[in-house]
């Protein structure tokens, strides 16, 4: 499998079209960090159309998710597991040095899927444009999934009391909640301890209930590195959030460790849900959908957090330094 690269003075990804145009690795190189996590258990191959993705195809990276994360059906055809594009191989339509565009034809219905990269200094642009060129209605979800490494002492940033979806997983209840505290008295804005004393594994679903937000930000335990996620909600309504504290594993192995942060445009993973509750986008024929989001990636002096706690807020723990600089209640 041919894995292809486009880089700048800050940033360096790896992409290999064969495996559903997978982005598999982000790195800034100033900082060194990779974000994208990798699974241990399960190698990249190529994939069968129709093979599950949880079991075969959950190597890590950032696939792209339509018309459904969840395995559904429509008009008669059978959606796969994560939908079309992670098992389809797609082309490479132009490539420079800071620069890609990569399409894939869908199964699911005649339409045609392209995602641009584009990097600007220390952020990535992608952009994406869905045509229909069958000549039928097509319902569908969309939403980005990159899987991030994470690590014990991160916090994960949104505005406090952010209305949250429970969409259930592992060791977590079911009720909606209010960002971050969910009805258990769990804190979610900040990555646990494994080896901590009592710690308990869990895996939960979640997404914002509404366009209330526009970004969200991934803070390294150091304070001294951030991946944060920008958009306009009214293209990109919701945020979905997987968080899997050694709660859950699909291919039989120990549970992973990770995040998946997730634009999208509908809080479900079900297409079948996102049509109940009229959610779900509708492309007629002929017609082109066309949406937009930046990510950006910070190392060392120019990260926010760390800028905010070295000018001596030194009364407050490096959380409560963060959560003020946000806008948060300390």
């Amino acid at each position: 499998m041919k894995v292809f690269h486009i880089e700048n003075d800050h940033l360096h990804l790896s992409f290999v079209p064969e495996i559903g145009g997978k982005i598999t690795s982000i790195r800034h190189k100033h900082g060194g960090r990779e974000w994208l996590w990798s699974n241990p258990h399960l190698p990249h191959r190529k994939p069968i159309y129709g093979d599950s993705y949880i079991a075969k195809l959950d190597s890590g990276g950032w696939d792209e998710i339509f018309p459904s994360v969840s395995p559904d059906a429509y008009m008669g055809k059978s959606i796969p597991d994560h939908g079309d594009l992670v098992g389809i191989a797609w082309e490479v339509e132009s490539l420079t040095t800071s620069h890609v565009a990569m399409s894939a034809r869908t199964r699911f219905a005649d339409c045609h899927f392209q995602r641009t990269i584009r990097l600007a200094e220390n952020a990535i642009h992608v952009s994406y444009r869905l045509r229909n060129h069958g000549t039928h209605n097509v319902p569908y979800l969309w939403c980005a999934h990159p899987l991030i490494v994470i690590e014990p002492g991160m916090r994960l940033l949104m505005p406090t009391a952010t209305a949250m979806i429970n969409g259930g997983g592992s060791g977590v209840g079911f009720k909606d909640f209010l960002w971050p505290m969910m009805s258990d008295g769990k804190m979610l804005d900040l990555i646990p301890d494994p080896s901590s004393f009592g710690f308990q594994p869990y895996a939960i679903k979640m997404f914002t209930a509404d366009q209330s937000i526009n970004e969200v930000t991934l803070i390294s335990a150091d304070g001294r590195e951030s991946l944060q996620f920008q958009w306009d909600p009214v293209k990109i309504p919701h945020l979905g959030l997987w968080l899997n504290v050694m709660g859950w594993s699909g291919c039989g192995s120990p549970p992973y460790f990770n995040l998946g942060i997730e634009p999208t445009t509908a809080a479900h993973d079900s297409l079948s849900d996102a049509q109940d509750s009229f959610s779900a986008r509708h492309l007629l024929p002929g017609q082109t959908h066309e949406w937009e989001f930046t990510t950006r990636i910070t190392s060392k002096s120019n990260t926010a957090w760390f800028v905010y706690y070295k000018r001596g807020d030194s009364s407050f723990a490096p959380r409560q330094a963060a959560r003020k600089y946000h806008g948060f209640p300390a």
